[in-house]
């Protein structure tokens, strides 16, 4: 059995497979999965922080039920102001991100470096997060930890008192 195949027919082919194989390359592009739209957050969040932007930070990152050691949200808010304004925070970049998402919640590692103008000075803080997404579809932040290093070791921050650290 011999099948000829007009040269229009081909053409048709073609451009058909060419749009549907650059559809799903749009639709691949376009669709974020749960780890991009988090690293995403993160990256938007870190800009917020460098610009003191504490009320958007506790309003759009933090969960409902958010808890830093025995603080809530509120006073979170009032410690991040403190904390910014006492590290003279000038620059959070994210330098890494992985995001173990499994449903509703996601444990997140980020790396960062934070330049201060303060004693202190620029730093490296890696950073554990628990979050969870809400009734809207949001990533919210649920726990949150903090590490850095001091002569090579890995330390946890204890980041409710972090502010008393400087003189």
């Amino acid at each position: 059995m011999h099948v000829t195949i007009s040269l229009r027919a081909l053409l048709a082919l073609i451009i058909l497979l060419g749009v549907v194989g650059g559809g799903l390359i749009l639709t691949d592009w376009l669709v974020l999965t749960d780890a991009e739209r988090i690293e995403e957050l993160l990256k938007q969040w870190a800009e917020a922080a460098e610009r003191h932007e504490v009320d958007y930070i506790t309003e759009e990152c933090l969960a409902d039920d958010f808890r830093l050691g025995d603080m809530d949200r509120t006073r979170t808010r009032l410690w991040a102001k403190e904390a910014l304004t006492v590290f003279k925070v000038t620059s959070v970049k994210p330098i890494s991100t992985e995001a173990d998402v499994h449903g509703d919640l996601a444990d997140v590692e980020v790396k960062t470096f934070i330049r201060t103008t303060s004693t202190v000075g620029d730093q490296r803080i890696d950073w554990k997060i628990e979050m969870v997404r809400d009734r809207r579809d949001h990533w919210r932040i649920r726990r949150v930890r903090a590490f850095y290093f001091l002569h090579g070791q890995r330390r946890e921050l204890d980041l409710p008192n972090v502010v008393r650290y400087l003189p």
